[in-house]
């Protein structure tokens, strides 16, 4: 019995789709003419630049995963192996909920502002990308569902 199952594969990659959606939906919040709120973030632009802090960010997800690879070879007990899930699932799945915010909240203001454009209507590729990261965003919720229903045992 391993640490890392389904659950947490899926969660894992829940969360490193959804940071890449929030590096995409912020992109294009930016190119429209938004301004990112956080000022943490902001800080670290101005210090790092853009392009340094996604890959920043996609690192540490990354990092994330290399842990839990070496988390997986290194639980020997039974204990050790369900701590260690147990830890895994309440780092990933507050951080995948709270990416499944920044993106929705990212792609509603992308929506209200195109819906205030006199182009909204003519921009088929923009659109065509929210429709993809609706879908996407719904799926993920129910892949962390799916991730956190308790199979039955017989």
């Amino acid at each position: 019995m391993k640490v890392i199952t389904k659950r947490i594969a899926i969660l894992f990659m829940v969360l490193f789709i959804l940071v890449l959606l929030d590096v995409i939906t912020t992109s294009e919040l930016l190119a429209m003419g938004g301004t990112e709120l956080n000022q943490k973030a902001v800080l670290q632009w101005q210090q790092l630049g853009f392009d340094m802090s996604v890959k920043l960010k996609i690192g540490m997800v990354l990092f994330l995963g290399f842990i839990m690879v070496l988390v997986n070879y290194a639980a020997k007990t039974e204990s050790d192996i369900t701590i260690a899930k147990r830890v895994l699932t309440i780092v990933l799945l507050p951080l995948s909920v709270f990416f499944f915010f920044v993106v929705a909240n990212n792609t509603y203001w992308i929506f209200y502002a195109r819906s205030l454009s006199a182009a909204a209507s003519t921009n088929y590729q923009g659109n065509l990308m929210l429709m993809v990261l609706i879908v996407l965003a719904i799926t993920f919720i129910f892949a962390i569902i799916w991730a956190l229903i308790e199979p039955t045992k017989k």
